[in-house]
């Protein structure tokens, strides 16, 4: 495959919304196969640009220059986004339409590049003293100590998300005062979750997701990091052939918030009297929202909230 190319489109934005990546992300991965996206807040070309046209080399910068640097990393905001063929195409043309203000630049690169390129932005992720997350190329370097084992998939991280960073702390704050738990992933995509839950206590844990290739991913990391037929009492299902008559001490929902909204009968339903159920995938601007419209029915309680960078986390307990 070294005669193929590959594709990248950057996006860059001067308002910091994270409301148009959402939406930006939703469209290349669902309309234009996009193959994965990394993101960044600075870009050290603007940087140089800010510096270079006040001729500025070195030394201590004046605090007008340093307030527009600031500036700029604070509310700029730039993705890449790959691609394996010219679906890229139609992804510019949809930014250019939807985003005017927004810089686009769209890149061929040589395929043979890809793999290195794409292995380089995931790093092993200590969670707590307690759990690792270590993306598969890099195993033999981390085998002490509770390991989650990752294959990102094109599409799947390993955990640097600031949603999947708030729900794993959760479930170790969980896993600390519970013996002989179940856990419920739903979205689970690369089965992070499920699986930290797993190494952290769980005694079985149902993994769930809408997405095929979420589901191959997540089969493939579990054979990284256990046996799977041993693995009694755990399950890996499709949410069109989920048949829901289970109830779980911990249930885990990572996802958008109109899922979480369109699935709280499931949702609230899985979780046994007493169980706790953590939510993410909000956007802190939606947290108000979220947490009134799960507490609607009074089947649930407040237990806390978290919020990372823009992204927040509920924790919410089951009354009756």
């Amino acid at each position: 495959m070294s005669d193929k190319s590959f594709f990248t489109v950057v996006v860059t934005t001067n308002n910091g919304s994270t409301r148009l990546f959402e939406e930006l992300d939703s469209f290349a991965f669902i309309e234009c196969g996009c193959e994965g996206v990394e993101e960044y807040s600075i870009d050290e070309k603007i940087v140089d640009d800010i510096l270079g046209e006040r001729a500025y080399s070195g030394g201590i910068l004046p605090s007008d220059v340093l307030n527009d640097v600031e500036s700029y990393q604070k509310n700029g905001s730039s993705r890449k986004y790959f691609f394996l063929d010219d679906s890229y195409l139609k992804f510019v043309a949809h930014v250019k339409s939807s985003c005017p203000s927004c810089s686009v630049a769209a890149t061929e690169e040589k395929y043979e590049d890809w793999n290195t390129l794409w292995r380089s932005s995931f790093k092993p992720i200590n969670i707590n003293d307690k759990i690792r997350v270590v993306p598969e190329w890099m195993r033999d370097e981390y085998t002490e100590g509770k390991n989650i084992y990752i294959y990102p998939g094109m599409g799947f991280g390993t955990g640097g998300h600031e949603t999947t960073n708030l729900c794993l702390q959760e479930i170790v704050r969980f896993s600390e005062g519970s013996n002989r738990w179940s856990c419920f992933d739903f979205g689970c995509g690369s089965g992070i979750l499920g699986i930290a839950a797993l190494k952290l206590g769980a005694c079985a844990v149902t993994f769930c997701d809408v997405d095929k290739d979420a589901l191959d991913n997540c089969h493939h990391n579990l054979n990284l990091n256990f046996d799977i037929s041993k693995l009694l009492g755990s399950v890996l299902v499709s949410r069109q052939n989920l048949k829901q008559n289970k109830q779980y001490e911990l249930v885990v929902a990572n996802i958008l918030v109109d899922i979480l909204q369109s699935e709280y009968t499931l949702i609230a339903s899985s979780v046994i009297v007493g169980g706790s159920l953590v939510l993410s995938g909000i956007l802190s601007t939606q947290l108000d929202e979220t947490r009134d419209f799960y507490l609607k029915d009074g089947l649930f309680q407040m237990v806390t909230h978290s919020t990372k960078g823009d992204w927040a986390s509920l924790v919410l307990s089951k009354k009756r």
